[in-house]
């Protein structure tokens, strides 16, 4: 495996599924005395992952309401 002129590396396909290194998952390079190693960013708060997968025209409060019925 060679590095390109770009500073580039293709990271073997059965090591992308093994550890889930899809596009846009975040690495980070971690020198390890003569080793670098590739670690996954695993920091990200959960609600990172979800946020804005609901798209919804109505504001959260009637959403809510809709689902829940109206507080008393």
């Amino acid at each position: 495996m060679r590095i390109t002129t770009k500073g580039q590396v293709t990271v073997p396909k059965g090591i992308r599924q093994q550890f889930g290194l899809s596009p846009g998952v975040e690495v980070k390079f971690v020198p390890k005395g003569n080793h670098v190693i590739l670690e996954k960013m695993t920091n990200q708060h959960p609600i990172d992952n979800i946020y804005g997968i609901l798209h919804s025209p109505q504001q959260s409060d009637r959403l809510i309401e809709k689902l829940r019925g109206k507080v008393k």
